[in-house]
């Protein structure tokens, strides 16, 4: 693995196995969330979920309304900071914040981070579309509804049972 690109305000780490992803995360004294404004609606920085899990600070530099900013509404004082593209000296500011607030560990956020969760995701997606598409009673199946040629079963005998051509 190379060593991390180093200089004075900044430092880039390259891409870290799955099992080392919690430490890299929570070593970060401010995540950047960058999404571009054609995106909304159709992607969500997967990134801002592993943030969440860990409780650090992020930086979201993207259009507003987004799912990002939706989510940073929801975050403790001090977690998140917003940015639109092109505010440079919003930038700045949000990052001279972070920075006054000194290093500190990562805030507890499991409440957010549950809220978010892929189980949480999931549950609420499937009753969506379980909403959209109310139960219909299954179809009767039985001697009745088969054609009156056809076998009642399918077992070794079927041959016998089959109407003689």
């Amino acid at each position: 693995m190379p060593p991390p690109i180093l200089c004075p305000t900044y430092s880039a780490c390259p891409t870290s196995p799955l099992e080392s992803l919690a430490g890299s995360l929570s070593a970060a004294d401010l995540h950047l969330v960058v999404m571009g404004d054609a995106f909304v609606g159709i992607v969500h920085p997967c990134k801002i979920y592993n943030i969440l899990a860990t409780g650090c600070p992020y930086l979201y530099v993207g259009p507003s309304p987004s799912h990002v900013t939706e989510v940073a509404n929801g975050a403790p004082a001090g977690e998140a900071w917003l940015a639109r593209h092109g505010d440079v000296e919003g930038v700045v500011a949000c990052i001279r914040q972070a920075a006054a607030l000194g290093q500190r560990r990562c805030l507890d956020n499991s409440g957010l981070a549950r809220q978010f969760s892929a189980a949480s995701l999931l549950s609420r997606m499937i009753d969506v579309v379980e909403s959209c598409c109310p139960p219909h009673p299954a179809p009767a199946i039985g001697p009745d509804h088969l054609r009156p040629d056809a076998p009642e079963s399918y077992g070794s005998d079927r041959a016998s049972r089959l109407p003689s051509q």
